[in-house]
């Protein structure tokens, strides 16, 4: 069973699936945002919500195309890919707001049968982006985890905790194939004792 998941795993998945993957924690979010939303304002319309799921999801899913934010690998996700996601559910936000401020000023009429709200579409975009920030997260750790567990990886003691040691620190922990792990951060600076990178503590040498 472990080797069908690391074989799965391993596979580099064609890039429409990881925009399908995201495009549903696109339209879940909605769902979620809409009930919290509108639960309290006369109750779900599901008519209403299943309208506004495809307009929204086509605002994001223009903004997901111009940042790429599917062609990254998944399990080599890192801080930039993080940064064009957060921007691109950024965009696709705002662009939704004035989109549907826009059809209310044009369209008075079409504020019923559209009936956005400017809180749930809030909250739909910390969802939206929680939820795929969490599902790379989530993917790189069991790809590193069944890929290189740390049975099999060798124990490492890290010897300072300064720029040099946080670059050699994120390179161990970002590289895809790398046989070490950390079990300990040593340093001889008084004033980083004690303190944590990436939930390590730092001790004295």
């Amino acid at each position: 069973m472990s080797n069908l998941w690391k074989e799965g795993l391993s596979i580099n998945k064609p890039r429409w699936i990881i925009l399908l993957l995201d495009m549903m924690i696109v339209a879940i979010a909605f769902f979620i945002s809409y009930v919290l939303i509108f639960k309290h304002r006369g109750g779900v319309d599901f008519e209403d919500m299943t309208r506004q799921t495809l307009l929204v999801s086509g605002v994001y899913l223009i903004w997901f195309c111009i940042f790429g934010t599917f062609k990254g690998v998944v399990h080599k996700t890192g801080i930039r890919e993080l940064q064009r996601i957060v921007l691109a559910i950024g965009l696709a936000y705002f662009s939704t707001v004035l989109i549907c401020k826009v059809i209310e000023w044009l369209y008075p009429a079409y504020d019923d049968l559209l009936p956005f709200s400017d809180t749930q579409l809030l909250f739909h975009a910390l969802i939206a982006g929680f939820g795929m920030t969490f599902s790379r997260v989530l993917y790189r750790a069991l790809y590193h985890e069944l890929m290189w567990g740390k049975d099999n990886r060798i124990p490492v003691i890290l010897f300072g905790a300064g720029n040099m040691g946080n670059t050699t620190f994120h390179f161990i922990h970002t590289t895809s194939r790398n046989k070490y792990r950390i079990v300990a951060i040593m340093d001889d600076n008084p004033h980083r004792i004690g303190n944590r990178i990436q939930g390590f503590k730092i001790h004295d040498i």
